[in-house]
């Protein structure tokens, strides 16, 4: 402790930031949601979609239809 007190000190960098507003006009896009029934319905096509792919992937014979799944 005696060590720190009698240490000096040393002026470091010294940051300072000016803000400033300004009037800008952004052009407000409105975003719509789908409605819930519409999200429900497309969560159902993509999970009947990927249970397609995986039921081609698991029981075809054809690398073909295999590679084609899987992508």
């Amino acid at each position: 402790m005696e060590k720190y007190e009698k240490a000096g000190t040393k002026m470091l960098d010294r940051w300072s930031i000016m803000t400033f507003e300004r009037n800008i006009s952004l052009s407000c896009h409105k975003v719509t949601q789908p409605d819930p029934t519409e999200k429900s319905s497309i969560a159902h096509q993509y999970e009947d979609s990927v249970l397609a792919h995986l039921t081609n992937i698991l029981q075809s014979d054809q690398e073909s239809v295999v590679l084609s799944s899987a992508k």
